[in-house]
């Protein structure tokens, strides 16, 4: 699992133009079920961990190989 998680197919270029995200401290123990054992969780005292929802616009985004 992590290293699908680690290698891309292709690489990618973009302009980020803005960005919002939303971070919550959630306890760890809700989080460990949807975790895979290959990764670890973020914890502040081991007792919560961190959800993060990014929503991102961009432009030019495509394969880093393709022109700009």
């Amino acid at each position: 699992m992590f290293s699908a998680l680690k290698n891309h197919p292709f690489a990618v270029s973009a302009f980020f133009e803005s960005s919002f995200v939303l971070t919550f401290a959630v306890p760890k123990e809700q989080l460990e079920q949807f975790i895979p054992a290959c990764l670890e969780i973020d914890t502040f005292n081991n007792k919560y961990g961190f959800i993060a929802v990014a929503m991102v616009q961009t432009k030019k985004l495509r394969p880093k190989f393709f022109p700009g």
